[in-house]
């Protein structure tokens, strides 16, 4: 897996850019960080849970993740693939031109 680096161009002087609560429907969620990864050329979007419902926690693990990546980099993720059920989902399309 390739290495990808983090671009990061920070304007917003919020201490808590780059982070989102994922309530899934319910009163009280987890933090989530997202951001971006480049690598040769392309790039590829993350996301990935914190695991905790505190703002200050959530700040102390982004600021730890984005420290390591800038250190070392991180392996790109491979793009998930639909499952079969998925699959069967998914539309057919036809490019048959009509008569």
């Amino acid at each position: 897996m390739p290495r990808g680096f983090l671009s990061l161009r920070i304007t917003n002087s919020s201490p808590t850019h780059h982070l989102y609560v994922n309530t899934g429907g319910r009163a009280d969620g987890n933090y989530w960080v997202a951001y971006t990864l480049h690598f040769g050329g392309r790039k590829r979007r993350v996301r990935r849970s914190l695991g905790t419902k505190s703002v200050e926690e959530a700040i102390r693990q982004r600021d730890e993740l984005f420290a390591r990546i800038e250190r070392d980099g991180e392996e790109v993720p491979e793009r998930r693939s639909a499952s079969p059920e998925e699959e069967e989902m998914l539309p057919l399309l036809s490019y048959a031109t009509p008569v």
